[in-house]
């Protein structure tokens, strides 16, 4: 089980802009977009976005917004009568070497024919045997795959009851495995290549289980997923559980007005096509993908790295807090809503508008190829004279790291003649911060902005008021950008 970020309220009075000063390398989860050639989400058809294996409806099967599954507001209903989805035979779906079939479905004990989750299965005029996930007429759960198209081993777990239940059917070659539920119930030793027939992807009912008739499903069936690879422990509790972190970034952040700011969440497992909805609300109005606090539904689905971006431009100068959580209120229909029915993996971040009176940029300072120091940050007014920011410098001859947050006295100078943007070119504040070595300065900074791009023309100089002795953050000699840009941005050009 993985630890749940809980939403939390930020109040602060100001926040600062993350700033990367280096160059990380970064890792992620497993991609769960690995190995997925089909995905279906009965979220009102039968369409498929990985490979566009899209099915085709037949009976009266319909999709209607009660799903009890993970992951869509829908599911896809059949009577028992006629109804499935067709998919047609693809080289996609011809998996020989491994293979993994997961879906939700509806058991129903009175039902007179067996439940299928998908099947590449053709047993009534021919042996066309390859996978088929199902539910027994005697509500025994099973996962079958043919070597031969003759042979059937299978996984077999005991009788489940009535309604909704998760199943996950896998082989890698050797074993095939069934999970119910996220439980492992069996694994039957079977080896050899799977059989590559030439028969449709059936949805909802198969050509199995003996006779010369097709099998209809009576219930439910959402969420249909096929790997050509065998799911780990790990990702079948990821997928039938919903068991996340999410993290949304940057933890807080600084803009103008009139910019775009994007909030990336990432989702830990990183699965795809996971619905994670948003919230805004702040000095520049209340946003909602929520079910219950909008007209619409509109989840943000994440992509093949387990991320996706919320984004929006700010008009007003204050505080937002934006909110992202997974959508695992399946319970509810006409869209999910954070923290119900249960508590869901959510996190929130603050956002903070001023007016375009600010100077940015960064850049090094270097002795030859040798990089002394390294600069970076924003500083802004609010509209009515607050101001807020960052500033980060990092000494690299003694491996000291300052972060300062705490800005004030920021007064605009300079002249026309000058500056190549701004009708005043200098930037002067004071700062406060502590290093990673437990020192904590006060500095006085001067930012002189003399060309666009800034290298080997703009200046800063860095006063250190107060601080420990054995560091020293000194520059009172006009340090020229060797790389990197400054641009000021006086209340003037507003």
């Amino acid at each position: 089980m993985t630890l749940r970020k809980e939403f939390s309220v930020i109040a602060a009075l100001f926040v600062a802009l993350a700033l990367v000063l280096g160059i990380a390398q970064m890792s992620s989860a497993a991609d769960m977009s690995d190995g997925l050639v089909g995905y279906w989400d009965m979220d009102g058809d039968a369409s498929e976005p990985v490979h566009s294996l899209s099915g085709v409806v037949n009976g009266d099967t319909s999709f209607p917004a009660s799903a009890l599954s993970i992951g869509s507001t829908n599911n896809a209903a059949f009577d028992g009568i006629g109804d499935f989805i067709e998919v047609a035979d693809n080289a996609e779906l011809d998996l020989t070497a491994a293979v993994s079939v997961a879906g939700w479905i509806f058991v129903d004990s009175t039902a007179a024919q067996q439940g299928t989750v998908a099947a590449k299965w053709g047993d009534l005029a021919e042996n066309q045997r390859g996978y088929l996930l199902a539910i027994h007429t005697d509500e025994t759960p099973r996962f079958y795959v043919s070597h031969t198209g003759v042979d059937f081993p299978s996984a077999v777990g005991a009788p489940i009851a009535d309604g909704w239940h998760y199943l996950v059917g896998t082989f890698d070659g050797t074993t095939i495995s069934l999970y119910v539920d996220n439980v492992l119930v069996d694994t039957t030793v079977s080896g050899g290549a799977i059989f590559s027939n030439n028969e449709s992807l059936l949805i909802g009912a198969n050509d199995g289980f003996g006779g010369v008739l097709r099998k209809f499903t009576t219930g439910g069936v959402d969420e249909v997923r096929i790997y050509d690879r065998a799911l780990t422990v790990e990702e079948v509790a990821a997928l039938s559980s919903y068991s996340f972190d999410i993290v949304l970034t940057p933890d807080d952040a600084v803009n103008p007005l009139g910019t775009e700011h994007t909030v990336t969440a990432t989702l830990t497992p990183a699965l795809s096509y996971i619905p994670v909805l948003f919230e805004r609300s702040g000095v520049n109005g209340f946003d909602s993908t929520f079910g219950t606090t909008s007209d619409h539904y509109e989840p943000y689905y994440t992509d093949e790295n387990g991320q996706v971006d919320y984004a929006y431009t700010g008009t007003v100068s204050g505080l937002d807090t934006i909110v992202g959580c997974v959508d695992v209120s399946w319970f509810f229909t006409g869209g999910g809503i954070c923290n119900q029915p249960f508590l869901e993996p959510s996190d929130s971040v603050v956002k903070t508008w001023f007016v375009d009176h600010f100077v940015t940029g960064g850049g090094n300072i270097k002795v030859g190829k040798k990089v002394l120091w390294s600069y970076g940050g924003t500083v802004g007014q609010f509209e009515g004279g607050g101001i807020v920011g960052n500033l980060q410098i990092v000494d690299h001859a003694n491996k000291v790291s300052c972060h300062f947050k705490e800005i004030d006295d920021l007064v605009f100078s300079g002249s026309t003649t000058t500056s190549p943007v701004s009708a005043k070119n200098i930037a002067t504040f004071a700062a406060s911060g502590t290093c990673n070595n437990g020192d904590a300065p006060s500095i006085t900074v001067v930012i002189t902005d003399n060309a666009e791009p800034g290298a080997g023309a703009d200046t800063i100089v860095v006063t250190e008021n107060f601080g420990a002795d054995n560091v020293t953050l000194d520059n009172t000699a006009p340090g020229t950008l060797s790389g990197g840009n400054f641009q000021v941005h006086p209340p003037e050009e507003i």
